[in-house]
């Protein structure tokens, strides 16, 4: 047990390491999981559920690593990984970008694109953080129904209204 604990620390540094690592894993594999959801919409509506649904259906299948990614981002193991974050969450909105304007009909245009994603994922995130510690009655499936429409309504209505 000794010999592989002192393998993982000379791989990785430290645990410090070892948290950054596991926790940039957890990120590209949750978006790795949204993408799959949003190459399978066929509108925006499709999208904007989907990305909501899968976001939150990630959320209940990793538990305790959405719990990690969840309360750990501002972590001091992060800073040394910022970088690699960066580099991860770039690579994903690229790919959510051309999606999206790929079958915007115009309803986003006037969505500022870092809002976009706060107004998409946002009020997921934060349900999920507090029905993670069961601060919440509401069921998960009937919360995701209810923030995936909140989400396209919010998106939809504030970019045909031009802002």
């Amino acid at each position: 047990a000794d010999v592989y604990k002192r393998q993982i620390y000379h791989h990785f540094g430290g645990k410090e390491q070892i948290f950054a690592a596991l926790y940039l894993d957890a990120i590209a594999k949750a978006q790795s999981f949204n993408l799959r959801a949003l190459r399978r919409a066929q509108t925006l509506e499709q999208a904007v559920h989907g990305l909501v649904r899968s976001y939150l259906q990630w959320v209940n299948t990793h538990r305790e690593l959405a719990g990690f990614v969840l309360t750990m981002r501002r972590a001091e193991f992060m800073q040394d990984a910022e970088e690699d974050l960066e580099r991860i969450n770039r690579k994903f909105r690229k790919e959510l970008d051309a999606w999206l304007t790929q079958y915007d009909d115009g309803r986003l245009a006037g969505i500022a694109p870092d809002l976009l994603f706060a107004l998409l994922i946002g009020p997921s995130e934060e349900f999920a953080r507090r029905w993670l510690r069961g601060k919440t009655t509401t069921a998960l499936r009937r919360a995701a129904d209810s923030l995936a429409e909140a989400a396209w309504l919010s998106l939809s209505g504030i970019g045909s209204r031009g802002r």
